[in-house]
């Protein structure tokens, strides 16, 4: 939450900033989501078919280091759309994989409140995230967008670490399968009349 919350609420700011014009700043836009799109069903897989703690713990590393790049790249052009299009990939990706990874560990009939308690954290992350980065970004300069989302991601990193050292994984065979989650809550679902009426 805290890692997209700032990305979304700032990332077309940082590419303004940097100097690309309206076209620039959503093909950078567009090159990040591209990237979440497209490194979903690659990194899923690897959770279906190792410890998803590892690919969890790999994917907040690899954020943590591409935000880093970003934080650093100064200036428009090739490797700007490049990085971005590999957070994106890295960075959509931690949030289905941590919901896979927690429902592994939660019996069926307490499904619905552990998602209720995901979304409940990851929106507090989502708001809070915007205004942590604004600060720095205020403060350092542009690159400190990414500075504060390398920051996050390195946290939840040494989390990580540590959970893996504490505790065994759940054996592959009694993991459940990995879905792509949209980035909308379901409730959203309700909302629509059309939708109300197919169910």
């Amino acid at each position: 939450g805290l890692i997209l919350g700032a990305f979304y609420g700032l990332g077309a700011v940082y590419a303004q900033r940097l100097g690309l014009g309206l076209s620039g700043t959503a093909g950078f836009m567009s090159a990040v989501i591209v990237g979440g799109v497209a490194l979903q069903w690659p990194l899923g897989w690897l959770s279906d078919h190792f410890d998803r703690r590892r690919v969890i713990v790999g994917a907040f590393a690899g954020a943590a280091a591409v935000a880093a790049a970003l934080a650093v790249v100064g200036a428009a052009g090739v490797w700007l759309m490049l990085l971005g299009g590999l957070f994106g990939g890295l960075s959509f990706a931690l949030y289905p994989l941590c919901v896979a990874h927690a429902n592994d560990h939660v019996a069926p009939e307490d499904r619905v409140s552990a998602t209720g308690g995901l979304v409940l954290v990851y929106s507090a992350g989502a708001a809070v995230g915007p205004m942590g980065a604004a600060v720095a970004l205020h403060v350092f300069g542009v690159g400190a967008l990414f500075g504060f989302i390398a920051l996050c991601a390195a946290v939840a990193l040494a989390f990580g670490l540590w959970r893996l050292g504490v505790r065994p994984p759940v054996p592959n065979e009694q993991q459940g399968p990995y879905q792509a989650l949209p980035r909308t809550t379901p409730v959203s679902a309700a909302l629509d009349p059309l939708a109300a009426e197919d169910t």
